[in-house]
């Protein structure tokens, strides 16, 4: 039952987060749907968002984690429309498939983290097995990928 509230209550928070600048006051219908979505997503997630502990996702130091993750991911967001921008006026173009290592154990883990690969413009994940393999549109020889972010990721997702 501490799963599925605890899931309830991050997916409310989410949805009002989200909806509260398009709708510019908290309405009873916004606040209403809100709850109906919450319980919804709470029942189909409670099972793999907390696979250990129930207790561990009230832990500061994961959540202290997951702002560092935040912010890491608005970094990268910003350099790489950058990046982007610049190789598309100039034309310096040279695409690759780069291989990643993962550092994350549980399925959520690697989710994030290719989805937050994919996220960044130039890159789509294309395969993960043990490591994540994606399209590039800068392929540097000899270039050694970071697993900062894939450090990150384990500290949140695990």
């Amino acid at each position: 039952m501490f799963r599925f509230a605890v899931a309830a209550l991050v997916s409310y928070l989410t949805w009002l987060a989200l909806t509260f600048p398009l709708a510019l006051s908290l309405n009873v219908q916004n606040l209403i749907s809100g709850i109906f979505v919450a319980l919804c997503v709470a029942f189909i997630s409670r099972g793999f968002l907390f696979h250990s502990r129930p207790g561990k996702a009230l832990n500061p130091l994961r959540w202290g984690y997951f702002v560092a993750y935040l912010f890491m991911m608005l970094i990268e967001e910003i350099n790489s429309h950058l990046d982007v921008a610049y190789r598309v006026i100039t034309g310096r173009i040279n695409p690759g498939i780069v291989r990643v290592r993962m550092s994350p154990e549980r399925d959520i883990g690697k989710t994030l983290l290719g989805c937050s690969i994919t996220l960044t413009p130039g890159t789509v994940v294309i395969a993960a097995d043990d490591a994540l393999y994606m399209h590039a549109i800068e392929h540097e020889k000899g270039h050694d990928t970071s697993d900062f972010l894939g450090k990150i990721t384990r500290r949140v997702a695990e």
